[in-house]
């Protein structure tokens, strides 16, 4: 009969770190939500704004700044397919 003891870590990566290790398998490894670590908190940081970014770019590279924003319209729409299709 084997058994699991319960271990300790610093922070929950480590954790899921360790388990990936011992347990190649993700369904036959389980890490638990801590239950001392403070909840998380939402990031204040300010999502970026793609016009200012292409007319950035423009400017630097000496480019029409609506073609860089459609390049960057296009990447980020890849992005976000490849990102949902789980590649």
């Amino acid at each position: 009969m084997f058994t699991m003891r319960p271990r300790l870590y610093e922070s929950r990566h480590t954790a899921t770190s360790v388990a990936r290790r011992l347990r190649p398998d993700a369904g036959d490894r389980l890490v638990l939500a801590c239950e001392s670590c403070p909840t998380t908190r939402p990031s204040k940081r300010r999502p970026p704004r793609w016009s200012v970014v292409a007319r950035a770019v423009a400017e630097r590279f000496d480019l029409q700044a609506a073609a860089v924003r459609q390049v960057l319209t296009d990447a980020l729409e890849a992005e976000r397919g490849r990102g949902a299709a789980g590649q």
